[in-house]
């Protein structure tokens, strides 16, 4: 069985100038997939995190952010690496892009998909 520990995924949002932050339970596996997809970004950032639901409830308490709260707790919609392995399947089966745009479509997928505004994650409680 994998074990989890806690990580904050966190996205500096220019649109909107915001910055959200993303609690999660992550594997190892999912941390290295992570750290790999965002290693480009320059407005994500992952690191390891011990919030509790009364630290998320203070944050809260004095966020300024209008489009969604500062901190919360999620998960995935669906596994991450099924997200990933059905992305890649589609882009490359997509005759529009040549091999390196494929790349790059693929490179961006964790910052334009799954952590932009939280796309691809669910809140939870805790």
């Amino acid at each position: 069985m994998n074990t989890t520990k806690q990580y904050t995924i966190t996205e500096y949002n220019d649109w909107e100038g915001e910055t959200f932050g993303y609690i999660m339970d992550l594997t190892d596996d999912e941390v290295a997939l992570i750290t790999k997809g965002l290693a480009e970004s320059e407005f994500h950032s992952i690191e390891p995190s011990s919030h509790t639901p009364e630290d998320v409830a203070l944050v809260k308490k004095h966020d300024t952010n209008g489009y969604m709260d500062r901190l919360g707790f999620y998960e995935f919609k669906k596994s991450l690496v099924d997200m990933i392995a059905d992305n890649d399947a589609c882009i490359d089966g997509d005759d529009d892009y040549d091999e390196i745009e494929k790349e790059e479509q693929k490179e961006q997928f964790l910052t334009n998909e799954v952590f932009y505004k939280g796309a691809g994650l669910n809140r939870i409680k805790k």
